[in-house]
């Protein structure tokens, strides 16, 4: 009988770890996890229903680097929350509560190094922000304006935090780990209600408060303008850990459609609509490193929602092969 080397012409590969990148239909066998692996090919993007957060919630602040490392912070249903919950994959849990109550605060950063900041309520009045490392919040320095409505963006070695409606509405502030904020160079524009994704040296801000289609690029200090959204709308999320040429924009609100379904992708040059999500909503949250894995949740739909949804994009999916 033939063996499956005379068949395929190689041996299933014993790797300690998956290859990256994955190549379409390779099969390998990982001697770490003890698992037969095969990469398999999605043909299209979708949106899948994940575990319902324990608080309904909008106006939240949201961040992490994956859908299965996801935090979403503060917010209100009403009254204003402090709530903090992370999300497994599957299901969330609460944790440690932010320090303060906040409504419309900003974040980013990763469940080990978030940064959570400002917000319409709380005794602070949107100077106070904190550093979260994954189990508690230690408090940074007062932030030298009152923020709400901002948009945060990068690693919180060196993020970025764009003023929201307040004046002077278009300041920008930069912040790194321990609590130092300094001034950075003023955005085109007030940036209010908009979203974020990338870092200090390659960022984007989309989506704001007027309703409009521009998108503006951040290098180091230097504004542009970047690819002009196919939907213009506000209090929209995004997958904030995400490098710029992966970012993405989901959910939100215009004018002519109060809450959004639409989901676009940035390729660096030009967005391009996606899947939708199953739920409209404004004032959600949103997490993920990659515009092949994201997630989005809570937000307002006519009421608070604790609805969950996990985005897998079009491409290679790598699999484990279990005996059935």
């Amino acid at each position: 009988m033939a063996t499956y080397y005379e068949i395929n012409g190689q041996k299933v590969q014993n790797l300690a770890s998956d290859p990256d990148p994955v190549l379409e239909g390779q099969v390998w066998y990982n001697t770490t996890s003890n698992t037969a692996k095969v990469a398999s090919y999605v043909t299209t993007a979708s949106w899948a229903s994940g575990g319902s957060l324990n608080t309904a919630r909008r106006q939240v602040a949201g961040f992490g680097g994956s859908p299965t490392t996801a935090v979403c912070v503060c917010g209100q249903n009403p009254p204003a929350l402090a709530n903090t919950e992370e999300y497994s994959g599957t299901s969330w849990a609460n944790v440690t509560a932010n320090p303060e109550v906040r409504v419309k605060p900003f974040g980013t950063g990763t469940l080990t190094a978030g940064l959570v900041g400002g917000g319409e309520s709380g005794p602070s009045s949107g100077r106070n922000s904190g550093e979260y490392d994954g189990t508690s919040w230690t408090n940074s320095a007062t932030i030298p304006l009152t923020m709400y409505d901002s948009v945060a963006f990068g690693p919180i070695s060196a993020a970025v935090v764009t003023h929201g409606p307040q004046s002077p509405n278009t300041a920008v502030l930069l912040y790194a780990s321990g609590g130092t904020w300094t001034t950075g160079t003023s955005s085109p524009q007030k940036l209010g209600a908009g979203s974020g994704a990338g870092t200090q040296t390659a960022g984007i801000v989309m989506g704001e408060s007027t309703i409009i289609t521009n998108t503006f690029e951040y290098d180091s200090g230097t504004w542009s303008a970047g690819g002009s959204l196919n939907t213009g709308r506000a209090r929209a999320a995004s997958n904030v850990a995400a490098p710029r040429d992966q970012a993405m924009l989901f959910g939100g609100n215009a004018p002519s459609s109060t809450e959004l379904t639409n989901t676009e992708l940035y390729d660096g040059t030009s967005w391009t609509n996606s899947v939708a999500l199953s739920t409209a909503r404004r004032g959600l949250g949103g997490a993920g490193s990659t515009n092949s894995a994201a997630l989005a949740f809570a937000g307002y739909t006519g009421s608070d929602t604790a609805v969950t949804e996990n985005f897998e994009g079009a491409g290679i999916s790598v699999k484990t092969i279990t005996a059935s």
